[in-house]
C-alpha cells in the first residue's frame, strides 16, 4: 500500500548581519567612544542571530535553528501507521519524507508527522524512492539526488567553482545569464546567435447564463503558460522556454538553424520535473491509469537569421501568431490555462512557493469521452505521459467530461478536492449523493468547499462576479446559481437557528455562506484575490489542521473558527454574513491553538 503524501514546506532561514565599525578618532588622535546603538532584536526567537552580532540561543545537539525557532531533528519512537500520526509536528520532515536508521519511512502530512515500520512483516519492501510517488516509502529502490534518504540530512547543492547558470540539484539555481546569453550544457553561460519568437493564441466559448439555459460565446484569449519547445530535424530539444501572459515567447539559440520543428504542450514543469499537464486519453471511459500523450502543436519553421554583433536578442526570426482553433484542439489548453491560474494564483501559496512540495496532477479530457464518473478527482489514480519527459509520471487525476470543456466552474471544483485531500484534514471521498440532500456537516463541508474554489475561482480568471456552477453531461447537468440576483434560480435548504452547529447542511447552504462570506471579507462584490487568498490559506492554519470543533472531522465550523483566530475582527464580519445573513447558529467559541 503506498502512502498518500500531503504538503508541507518548512520557511528559509533568513539571518541578518550587524557589522562593526571602527570608532572614529578626532583631529588630536584620541579615541572617541560611543556607547553601542545597535539594539540586540529577540522578540521571542529561541535561536539565531540578535540583529546585532550576538545571537538570541543555541538550540540542541539535535535539533536545528529555523526562523529563530528550535525545530526537532528526531523522529517519533512508535510508529503508528498510515491511520494516525506519529507525531502533531513535522519539523524539518516534507512530503518527500526520508528513511530513518530502524527502516522505517516518515513523511509530512497535512502539518502531521507519519511514520511506517518497513521491517514489519506484511510491508512491501525496504524504505527507498519511488519515483511514481516522487517519495520514499516501503518497496521504493535507492533514493533521490534532491531528497536524501537519511532523515536529517539536507540537499546539497551541486554547482561547480565555475558554474555561472543551471539546476543546482536541490531546486535552485547555481545562477543566471544575461536576456541575450543562454545556459549551456557545462553550466557556462554563451552569447545566444539565433532566436525565434512569436505568439500563440486560442479560440474558447464562454458560457453566458439566462433564464432559458446556457449559450457559448466564441472569444479569443492568450494561450499562456503553455511550454514551448524548438527542436532540430533530429529530434534534437535546442531551446525550450514558456508562453508568457500574452501568449507570447522567446527561444534563443546558440547558432542559427535550419529545418526546425515549434512544438507546444499542455505542460507546467516544476523544479524537479513536470508537475501539471492535460492529457488526451482515448479508448476508454472508465477512471482509470493509463498512458496517454500530452496535448501538443507541431509546426515547421525554415530557420533563423544570425543575430548581428551586439544587436541582442531582439534580432532573429519573429513567426508571428499561431492561432489554435477548437477543431485544432484549443479546449485542452483552455482547461490547462484554468488550472494554471489556480496554481499560481492561490495553490502555490499554500506551500509557500515551494512547487516541490505539490503532488503531481494530470487532467483528463478528449473530445469523444464521457466519464464514467462524469467530473472526478481521483487520489493515487496516476498517469504517464508518452512524450520522453524527464519525470513523465503524474500522481493524481482529473477526469473532464468531453462537454466540460468550456466549464471553468467544474474543473475548479475538482481542484479543489485535490487541494482538500492533499493539504489539509478534511474527510474524501464520502460517496454519492444529490442536490438538496441533507448531509453531516464534514461532507456538506467538502462539496460545499469544492463548490465556492469553483465559482470563486472562474470568477477571478474572468474578472467578473460569475455564482454559476455549472457541469455540463449528456442527461443530467448541473446548473446551480448562489446569487439571489441570478437569473437562474436555486432552491437551497437553509439551516434551523435552534439546532446548534450538529445539524445536518445542504452542501449548497455551505457554498452560499462561503460565496457571502467572501464579498464581506472583500468588503465589496467584486472577484477579490486577496480575500479568497485569505480563505484558502486558512485551509492549512493551525486551527484547522490540529483543532476540531462542532461535528467529528473539518466543517464550517472549523473554517470559521480558523478566520476568528488569524483575526478576531472576523467574528463581526461572520456575524453579519453567515448568522444574521443566513441564519447559521455559529458562535466563535474562542476555540484557538
Amino acid at each position: 500500500m503506498d502512502r498518500l503524501p500531503l504538503a508541507m514546506v518548512l520557511p528559509l532561514l533568513m539571518i541578518a548581519a550587524c557589522s562593526d565599525d571602527a570608532n572614529p578618532t578626532d583631529a588630536t588622535g584620541d579615541v572617541e567612544t560611543f556607547e553601542d546603538s545597535c539594539a540586540p532584536n529577540c522578540g521571542g526567537l529561541q535561536c539565531g542571530d540578535d540583529g546585532c552580532g550576538g545571537s538570541c540561543g543555541s538550540c540542541k545537539s539535535d535539533e536545528k535553528c529555523v526562523d529563530g525557532v528550535c525545530l526537532a531533528l528526531l523522529y517519533p519512537e512508535i510508529c503508528r501507521g498510515f491511520n494516525a500520526p506519529s507525531s502533531d509536528d513535522c519539523g524539518l520532515v516534507k512530503r518527500q519524507g526520508c528513511c530513518d536508521a530502524h527502516n522505517r519511512v516518515i513523511w509530512c502530512e497535512s502539518g502531521s508527522l507519519y511514520c511506517v515500520d518497513c521491517a514489519k512483516p506484511g510491508s512491501e519492501g525496504d524504505c527507498g524512492w519511488k519515483d511514481t510517488l516522487f517519495g520514499y516509502d516501503c518497496g521504493g529502490v535507492g533514493q533521490s539526488a534532491s531528497f536524501p534518504l537519511e532523515c536529517g540530512k539536507e540537499c546539497v547543492p551541486k554547482c561547480t567553482t565555475n558554474q555561472e547558470c543551471g539546476d543546482d540539484g536541490c531546486g535552485g539555481s547555481c545562477g543566471k545569464c544575461d536576456a541575450d546569453s543562454i545556459c549551456g550544457s557545462n553550466g557556462i553561460c554563451i552569447p545566444s546567435m539565433a532566436s525565434v519568437s512569436g505568439t500563440i493564441s486560442y479560440e474558447f466559448h464562454r458560457p453566458v447564463f439566462s433564464g432559458d439555459g446556457v449559450a457559448l460565446e466564441s472569444q479569443t484569449g492568450p494561450a499562456s503558460g503553455l511550454a514551448v519547445v524548438l527542436k532540430d530535424s533530429t529530434g534534437s530539444v535546442l531551446a525550450r522556454s514558456m508562453t508568457g501572459v500574452d501568449g507570447s515567447f522567446l527561444l534563443l539559440l546558440a547558432e542559427p538553424s535550419s529545418d526546425l520543428e515549434l512544438q507546444i504542450f499542455t505542460l507546467f514543469e516544476g523544479p524537479f520535473g513536470p508537475l501539471m499537464t492535460v492529457l488526451q486519453p482515448s479508448s476508454t471511459s472508465t477512471v482509470k491509469a493509463g498512458k496517454w500523450p500530452v496535448w501538443a502543436w507541431s509546426y515547421a519553421i525554415e530557420g533563423q537569421e544570425e543575430q548581428g554583433q551586439g544587436q541582442g536578442q531582439g534580432q532573429g526570426q519573429d513567426i508571428g501568431n499561431i492561432h489554435i482553433s477548437v477543431e485544432d484542439g484549443a479546449q485542452a489548453i483552455h482547461l490547462f490555462r484554468l488550472a494554471k491560474f489556480a496554481f499560481d494564483f492561490l495553490i502555490t501559496p499554500l506551500v509557500d512557493g515551494d512547487l516541490s512540495q505539490l503532488v503531481s496532477l494530470a487532467v483528463l479530457w478528449s473530445p469523444d469521452i464521457s466519464w464514467d464518473c462524469g467530473y472526478c478527482y481521483a487520489k493515487g489514480v496516476g498517469q504517464t505521459a508518452e512524450q520522453a519527459f524527464d519525470k513523465p509520471y503524474f500522481c493524481d487525476s482529473i477526469f473532464i467530461d468531453r462537454l466540460g470543456c468550456w466549464s471553468g466552474s467544474a474543473l475548479f471544483h475538482e481542484l479543489a478536492h485535490w487541494v482538500l485531500r492533499n493539504h489539509t484534514t478534511a474527510t474524501f471521498g464520502m460517496g454519492n449523493h444529490w442536490a438538496g440532500q441533507l448531509l453531516d456537516p464534514p461532507f456538506a463541508w467538502s462539496e460545499g468547499w469544492a463548490s465556492f474554489f469553483g465559482i470563486s475561482m472562474n470568477s477571478m480568471f474572468f474578472q467578473e462576479v460569475d455564482p454559476i456552477l455549472w457541469a455540463p453531461l449528456e442527461f443530467n447537468s448541473v446548473l446551480v446559481s448562489y446569487d439571489n440576483d441570478s437569473k437562474i434560480k436555486t432552491s437551497i435548504v437553509v439551516p434551523d437557528p435552534t439546532k446548534g452547529l450538529l445539524q445536518p447542511l445542504d452542501e449548497r447552504f455551505v457554498t452560499k455562506a462561503l460565496w457571502e462570506l467572501w464579498f464581506a471579507l472583500a468588503s465589496t462584490k467584486s472577484p477579490d484575490q486577496a480575500a479568497a487568498k485569505t480563505m484558502v490559506e486558512n485551509l492549512v492554519s493551525k486551527r484547522m489542521l490540529k483543532w476540531d470543533r462542532g461535528h467529528q472531522g473539518v466543517d464550517l465550523v472549523d473554517f470559521l473558527d480558523g478566520l476568528v483566530c488569524k483575526n478576531p475582527d472576523h467574528k463581526t464580519i461572520i456575524d453579519q454574513s453567515i448568522n444574521t445573513g443566513l441564519g447559521f447558529p455559529y458562535d466563535d467559541g474562542g476555540h484557538c491553538p
